[in-house]
Parts: structure tokens; sequence; C-alpha cells
């Protein structure tokens, strides 16, 4: 039973497997971070201060 575990992880397509799933997984992340960083900008200031304006009509 240990061998034929043995021979099936060190098997060379599924080491690349696992590690393009983890490479994968990491990319997508990061781009998902970058995304939500572009389109969901967090404002510097905040919009409390802005309460009291008006815009005269």
């Amino acid at each position: 039973m240990l061998e034929v575990s043995k021979d099936f992880v060190y098997h060379g397509n599924v080491t690349y497997l696992a590690v393009m799933t983890a490479i994968s997984t990491a990319f997508v992340a990061s781009i998902t971070v970058f995304t939500n960083g572009i389109t969901n900008p967090r404002s510097p200031f905040s919009a409390e201060p802005m309460k009291s304006v008006s815009v005269p009509t």
C-alpha cells in the first residue's frame, strides 16, 4: 500500500498538476485583489465632514 502511494505521489504529472493548482490559485487571488483595488478604491477622505456642505440652487 505504501509503495503504491509513493509511486502516485512521485509521479511527474500529478506533481505538476499540484504545483500548477497552487500557482493558479495564487494568481487568481492576486488578480482579484488588483481588480478590486481599481474598481473599488478606498477614498482617502471620509464623507462625514461633507454632510454640512450644501450646493446652492
